[in-house]
């Protein structure tokens, strides 16, 4: 028996009808012209002779043209199909939506999920003090969102609240390899300079190797997941998953700061 529910925690998914209309016609153009079947997108399950090239990625061909993910996102979802949601024990999850199509899939299995939906400002503040209800999940997802949040530990210290014995929390964030410190509060020209193709409109912070211990210092035993080294190279060349340092899954199992994980 199905037992997916999606709880009115924030706001409605749905765009505006002129504003999808005008998406889905340039979809359609943009898949016409790149008829093909080089490449994959695993999340609409269409191919295509080359992805489109993405705003503010590396790699040339990025973007799926119809839905729109871009590698970070066929990733994540791989991952969440082979390693994640089979589980029999990891039934109950909580979803921040940053990909409709990724939530509609998750929406759409015989687990419970709670989606977090909103358009596009990312309002940590509200959703963590007055919208999520007491409850407690085995899987948090959390995608590229950690990066826009004003207060990151007090974010994760919610988050880490959230999860039941054993349960963990998937992070997704922008890091610059080339830091070794996390740039914090970029707003200047010279803030956007410096970060370059690093810098997206509305971030707080560019993450740089320390990351890992920003996630581990709220009581997280982290671990980093390259699952697109993992799959190898026909899986990374046919879904164009690239090398991307945004691509990288963290793995943040709940510990009690005393006592271990539990």
């Amino acid at each position: 028996m199905k037992t997916v529910k999606e709880t009115d925690i924030v706001f409605d998914r749905r765009k505006p009808l002129a504003k999808r209309l005008i998406k889905n016609t340039f979809s359609a153009i943009n898949a016409a012209a790149l008829h093909g079947n080089k490449v994959r997108c695993n999340i609409c399950q269409h191919t295509f002779r080359r992805f489109i090239k993405a705003a503010n990625m590396s790699q040339l061909n990025g973007k799926c043209p119809i839905c729109g993910s871009k590698a970070a996102d066929r990733i994540l979802w791989l991952y969440l199909q082979n390693e994640v949601t089979a589980s029999k024990t990891k039934k109950h999850y909580l979803f921040f939506e940053h990909n409709t199509f990724i939530a509609d899939k998750i929406f759409n299995t015989d687990l419970q999920v709670d989606i977090i939906s909103f358009e596009s400002t990312f309002q940590a503040d509200k959703i963590f003090n007055e919208k999520i209800k007491e409850r407690k999940y085995d899987v948090i997802i959390f995608a590229h969102l950690l990066e826009k949040t004003e207060d990151e530990q007090y974010a994760l210290a919610k988050l880490r609240n959230l999860l039941r014995n054993g349960g963990y929390l998937l992070i997704m964030t922008i890091v610059n390899r080339h830091m070794d410190r996390t740039y914090e509060k970029p707003a200047t020209s010279e803030d956007k300079e410096r970060l370059g193709r690093y810098y997206v409109r509305g971030v707080k912070r560019v993450y740089g190797n320390n990351v890992a211990k920003h996630l581990a210092k709220a009581g997280f035993e982290v671990e980093a997941i390259d699952y697109a080294d993992q799959l190898g190279n026909a899986a990374r060349t046919y879904y164009q998953l690239g090398e991307d340092s945004e691509e990288i899954i963290y793995k943040c199992k709940k510990i009690d700061k005393q006592y271990g994980t539990n």
